[in-house]
């Protein structure tokens, strides 16, 4: 073999301008690093909220190992570093709002237990004052159910924070598994 260029065929482009289409097709083709961080993460938030406990932990970390090193390997300058540190961002920041936005539920939730608190308080001393003891029972009745509803409403509300450790967790562990310190 010779180190002769080949010609390019009559009326056609160049190999070189041939080659350049062909790998400006490629790029075109291949996912941009700025959406495959955008969709990943938007994914892995959504896979986040499912971890409630160890189990779901080591898997949720697994998946998201496996999809992060597959997004990874078809995505040009896709840097393992910087896309933790977008996700752990971004998960900080839901944890912060949903931590937040459940905050004030719970406020609203003892201010509204203070109000009825005081009004059973109200009947109660009503009812003692007019010595009406069927009443009274009615009352103590009311204010049993209206303390488990009470709880299941605090319970409802405070739940969801529960899990915030183990999403920290998560992260820290997506973390040692891309390699970061």
């Amino acid at each position: 073999m010779s180190n002769e260029t080949v010609p390019a065929p009559e009326g056609s482009q160049s190999w070189e301008e041939a080659y350049e289409s062909i790998a400006e097709d490629l790029r075109r083709s291949m996912p941009n690093y700025a959406e495959s961080y955008r969709s990943l993460i938007e994914k892995l938030l959504r896979g986040l909220d499912q971890v409630t406990e160890e189990e779901s932990l080591v898997r949720f970390v697994a998946e998201s190992l496996g999809e992060i090193e597959w997004v990874r390997a078809v995505t040009p300058e896709f840097y393992g570093s910087e896309f933790h540190y977008r996700l752990k961002h971004a998960a900080l920041a839901k944890i912060e709002a949903a931590f937040g936005a459940r905050a004030r539920l719970v406020e609203e939730i003892k201010r509204a237990a203070e109000a009825t608190h005081a009004e059973f308080n109200e009947r109660l001393r009503a009812a003692i004052a007019e010595g009406d003891e069927s009443t009274q029972h009615d009352i103590f009745g009311e204010f049993e159910v209206w303390q488990v509803d009470l709880q299941a409403q605090m319970t409802a509300a405070t739940q969801r924070m529960m899990y915030v450790p183990f999403a920290v967790d998560a992260l820290k562990r997506i973390g040692s598994g891309l390699g970061l310190g």
